[in-house]
C-alpha cells in the first residue's frame, strides 16, 4: 500500500522553535517526524497507537487545489 508520505514532503526545512518545544518523534520506528510544539507532539503520540492510522506526514506540506 502506497503511503502518504511517499507522496509530500516538506516545504521547508525543520528549524528549532526558541520559546517552545520543538524535535523528532520516531514513528513506529519506521521513521522520524519533526514536531514543532506539545500540540503535535501529542497529536503524533496518540496516532502512533491508533490501528486505523496508516501513516503520518509531517508538516509542512502543500496541500494542492483547484481555485
Amino acid at each position: 500500500m502506497k503511503k502518504l508520505s511517499d507522496e509530500y514532503s516538506p516545504v521547508r526545512k525543520a528549524q528549532t522553535v526558541y520559546g517552545s518545544i520543538s524535535g523528532n518523534y520516531a514513528f513506529r520506528g519506521e521513521k522520524t517526524i519533526w514536531f514543532e510544539s506539545t500540540l503535535e507532539r501529542d497529536f503524533i503520540l496518540k496516532q502512533e497507537f491508533n490501528n486505523n492510522v496508516i501513516d503520518v506526514v509531517g508538516q509542512p506540506v502543500v496541500i494542492p487545489y483547484i481555485t
